[in-house]
């Protein structure tokens, strides 16, 4: 038996040719958003800060995308500071008498995933029912609060979504490609091929 040693020539990305530059880029197109990388958690910690500044605590994100129909983001949030909530409410909706009576009837709910898919359609808003809401009109008044609430919820999910399409997009630009090739200091044969 015997060995052999071949000499390859190697190239620093702005050494190649263009159309072997695109090629490696198509090649290394997710190469940021790798399954198994947490490339989303930075958006989803501000995400969580936005919920938070309006009373809500995020259990949990889930997200699917960004390309296929059925996409989306769905959130797992429980209600933990009710006047902050009740103060973005009234600036976007909320009546003053809806006010009153969620905090008479001390609103709370949370929010479940459920099913196969991930998006904001995809949950399930569990509220706590007042007992002590004497009148009809009351009930009336925190069914609609209810149906306020669920759009608001929904409203935010596809909002968590945008935002992470956003940054998605942006990690596998070809500006943040070309970064992580050149912060790696890769390599690469005349034909494109990672060394």
């Amino acid at each position: 038996m015997r060995e052999v040693t071949t000499t390859v020539k190697v190239y620093k990305f702005e050494e190649l040719e263009d159309s072997v530059k695109k090629k490696v880029l198509n090649n290394m197109r997710d190469f940021n958003v790798d399954h198994g990388s947490d490339w989303h958690w930075c958006e989803k910690e501000l995400i969580g800060e936005d919920l938070k500044a309006i009373g809500l605590k995020m259990n949990n994100l889930y997200f699917s995308g960004f390309s296929s129909q059925g996409d989306g983001a769905c959130l797992e949030v429980t209600l933990e500071d009710l006047d902050l909530f009740l103060k973005h409410m009234l600036a976007n909706g909320f009546t003053l008498k809806q006010v009153a009576t969620a905090k008479r009837g001390e609103m709370g709910f949370n929010t479940k995933q459920r099913g196969h898919y991930q998006h904001s359609g995809c949950m399930v808003i569990n509220f706590d029912r007042p007992s002590n809401l004497s009148q009809d009109s009351h009930y009336k008044i925190f069914e609609e609060l209810e149906s306020q609430v669920k759009e608001l919820i929904q409203n935010l999910s596809d909002d968590a979504y945008r935002k992470l399409e956003k940054c998605h997009d942006w990690l596998t630009s070809d500006e943040q490609i070309i970064e992580s090739i050149e912060a790696n200091e890769y390599e690469f044969t005349s034909e494109g091929k990672l060394i």
